[in-house]
């Protein structure tokens, strides 16, 4: 891997492993981070015919992203067709399987507490040591069982409306969408669906949007750029990544994201932060002002504090709690004014919240 931040699907050097027969090539681009592996990315070319059958896993969730061809998913017994920019959420105990009628597909898998590239080095090695135990159904059974995987009787699949299987989402689905200064942010899988771990979101910015970090935090993060140019830069290293490309960020790395193209979306994989609480409290008090808030202490005098429970609440004050610190993100846009400049409380930074 060239960059340790900038990860290109389509160079071989940028690949961590890969397996390959004769319909598929299976290919690693990131291992999994972190207590509850997290960000395991892994790209898939498929060739017309090949199918995954109806299977199921008690643990992980696995987030599939169609970046080129068609695909046939199904989900709890609906079969519905993907097009290219599609995403589907699958959470842990929810039976599904894919089948692949073009003739050349493009399918990338984010997964969460899987390790698959794990379970596919433990797969090689059986089948190229002791290729006969595939034939003994007691070992097969034992095999996926330990990974959590279990396949499903294929249920007699008819064809369904895409609105009858919300884990299928388009690139105009979303939980929420908000505006602001540079850009739209869309929540495509949220946090309830992931067992609290993290949110998703696509972003479409404008040319000169910039987003800083300027302060060490202990999260990862992980972007999949979707469409145009972003540049990253950290206090080591400045990349900048294409249509397909992926950033990920290791955590207590200040860094900086900037787009440089007139139209570019993003998705934001991995987002441990609580960015639909902020996002709401946000816009309630766009509503309730009418503007804008141009400051960090416009902003803390009526933003969210963290309760004793872990809940978040509305605190409406005209002065700054005490014990609140010195930014630890802000937003700049093209106008030059920080939209967001957020003073937190340390408990709320220490819990993953920023």
């Amino acid at each position: 891997m060239k960059s340790r931040y900038l990860v290109r699907p389509t160079e071989k050097e940028d690949w961590l492993s890969c397996t390959e027969t004769e319909t598929e090539l299976s290919v690693c681009l990131l291992h999994p981070v972190g207590p509850n592996a997290m960000l395991e990315v892994r790209d898939g070319l498929y060739k017309q015919g090949n199918s995954e059958p109806y299977h199921q896993h008690d643990v992980g969730s696995e987030i599939f992203y169609l970046r080129e061809g068609t695909v046939e998913i199904t989900i709890r017994g609906l079969r519905v067709p993907m097009q290219a920019g599609d995403m589907a959420f699958i959470a842990p105990g929810l039976p599904h399987g894919i089948s692949f009628p073009a003739k050349k597909t493009v399918w990338r898998v984010f997964l969460q507490g899987m390790d698959v590239n794990q379970r596919r080095e433990n797969r090689n090695r059986i089948a190229a040591w002791y290729p006969q135990v595939w034939d003994d159904p007691a070992f097969c059974e034992m095999f996926n069982g330990l990974n959590g995987s279990f396949p499903c009787k294929q249920p007699a699949a008819g064809a369904a409306e895409l609105s009858e299987v919300p884990e299928v989402r388009t690139p105009s689905f979303a939980w929420a969408t908000f505006q602001v200064p540079g850009a739209v942010l869309r929540q495509v899988v949220g946090r309830w669906e992931t067992g609290g771990l993290y949110e998703v979101w696509r972003i479409v910015g404008h040319k000169g949007l910039r987003v800083e970090w300027n302060a060490p935090h202990p999260n990862w993060e992980l972007y999949q750029v979707i469409c145009g140019e972003v540049r990253l830069t950290t206090p080591d290293e400045t990349v900048t990544a294409k249509t397909g490309e992926l950033l990920r960020v290791p955590p207590y790395c200040t860094h900086t994201l900037e787009v440089l193209t007139d139209e570019c979306e993003l998705a934001d994989m991995g987002c441990s932060i609580r960015l639909l609480n902020l996002l709401e409290d946000l816009r309630s008090m766009e509503q309730a002002c009418r503007v804008i808030l141009p400051s960090a202490a416009a902003f803390c005098a009526a933003t969210a504090a963290l309760s004793p429970n872990g809940s978040i609440r509305t605190k409406r004050s005209s002065c700054i709690p005490e014990g609140w610190k010195e930014p630890k993100k802000n937003l700049r846009f093209p106008n030059g004014k920080f939209f967001l400049c957020q003073r937190i409380p340390v408990r709320i930074f220490e819990r993953g919240f920023f």
